[in-house]
Parts: structure tokens; C-alpha cells; sequence
């Protein structure tokens, strides 16, 4: 097995806004005072979120989860969509894993005359390439000096995805983001021929567990991510 391994940052944006349409889900029951996060539907996506309501629960509920968040309990439908969580939990921890939209993208810096984005740039418009079958385990590590580390195993899928998406740019520069905030630009190499490996040194900006969490969850549907 062939493996890339590529050093990251990672900055999570915690935007919120917009409307939908109802309905309830309830996951599990909180005992005691809660802290509430409320996230709602992006903009202009009220038409589906009631549709992607239960699987955004289901999504934010694993993260939750992963976090080790305790007991709680999610409800809500098109319109919104409530966490209430017990209050020992790590509010600041809850709010990043609960709101990030969790897409990573990739682009190519095709301007070899301007200098690359750098970590925690927001960038638009990359081509989204993190769906829901293209990661088979993430885990996390210490490099040979001691930083901690996540690692991202792409599925065949999602290495196929990543080397069609490069097919013809060897030796240029690879922008990686996720939901829109610059991890690191790399240089491109031949197609991988099997899955790929991303590590990602913990960031600065999210503690490692939310950043496991969010990347081992998988993304929002698409009505539910805010940017």
C-alpha cells in the first residue's frame, strides 16, 4: 500500500443562520441543567432541510458521542435543530463539533507567480471531495517528535476521487481546506495506485478531539452547512 503523508492545520468556522421546514427527533434525555446549541439550515436551503433533518442529527449526535459529550439529547426539523447537553460539557468543544460543516476540499494553485494561501486563509470555491463513503478510519498519533497527530485513510473511492482531480498537475501545488479554511498546500504526486493517507498535525485552533470527532462523523447534509 502506497501512502501520502501530508502535514496540516485545521480552523473550523462556526457560522449560523437560515429557515426550514418541521419535524422531531429525539435522540437521548438529558438529566439536569443543559447547554443548548442551536444550529439551523444554510441559506436558501429551507426546501430540503426537513428531508436532511434526521440525518444531520444523526451526524452531530456522533460527534457528540465521539467527543465523550456525556448524556444529551438533539430535537428539531426543518426550521432548527437543538443539542442540549449536561452543563460539565466543554461548551466552546461542543459548539466546534456541533456547527463545522466538516468538508474537506482541494484545489489546484494554478498562479505559480503568487505565493499559495496560507494556513487558516479562507478560501472560495474549492471542489468538495469528503462524502461519506470516501473515508474507511481516522485515528490519531504522535510523530517522531512528539506532535500529536490525526491520521484520515481515504477508501479506494476517495483516492480515486483525489487522483482523477489531479490527473495532469504533478509537480504543482495541492490546496487542502476544510469547510473553506486553508490546511496546507503540498506539492502533487504521481496517482497513489491504492488508499491514501492524510495526517494532519493536531491544530492550535480545535483540540484534538473535536477535530477526530468532526473528521470520524463525516460531513452535514448539504442544507445544514453553514460557512
Amino acid at each position: 500500500m502506497r501512502q501520502r503523508a501530508v502535514l496540516l492545520m485545521l480552523l473550523v468556522a462556526t457560522v449560523i443562520g437560515g429557515c426550514g421546514a418541521t419535524q422531531t427527533v429525539v435522540v437521548e434525555v438529558t438529566p439536569g441543567e443543559a447547554v443548548n446549541i442551536t444550529v439551523r439550515p444554510a441559506p436558501g436551503a429551507a426546501a430540503n432541510a426537513g428531508a436532511e433533518a434526521p440525518q444531520t442529527i444523526d451526524v452531530i449526535s456522533e460527534r457528540l458521542r465521539l467527543l465523550g459529550a456525556g448524556s444529551f439529547s438533539i430535537e428539531g426539523g426543518g426550521e432548527s435543530i437543538t443539542a442540549s447537553l449536561g452543563s460539565q460539557v466543554d461548551r466552546f468543544a461542543a459548539e466546534q463539533a456541533v456547527r463545522s460543516p466538516g468538508v474537506l476540499q482541494f484545489a489546484i494553485h494554478l498562479d505559480a507567480e503568487a505565493s499559495p494561501p496560507a494556513n487558516g486563509d479562507r478560501v472560495d470555491g474549492p471542489v468538495p471531495l469528503w462524502e461519506d463513503d470516501q473515508v474507511d478510519a481516522v485515528s490519531s498519533g504522535l510523530d517522531s517528535g512528539g506532535l500529536a497527530t490525526v491520521s484520515v485513510q481515504l477508501s479506494a473511492a476517495g483516492t480515486d476521487a483525489l487522483d482523477t482531480f489531479t490527473a495532469g498537475h504533478a509537480g504543482e501545488l495541492l490546496v487542502m481546506a476544510l469547510d473553506h479554511r486553508v490546511l496546507a498546500t503540498v506539492a502533487i504526486e504521481a496517482p497513489a495506485n491504492g488508499p491514501t493517507t492524510l495526517t494532519f498535525a493536531a491544530p492550535r485552533f480545535v483540540s484534538l478531539a473535536v477535530l477526530t470527532a468532526i473528521l470520524e462523523s463525516g460531513p452535514l447534509p448539504k442544507a445544514w452547512r453553514q460557512q
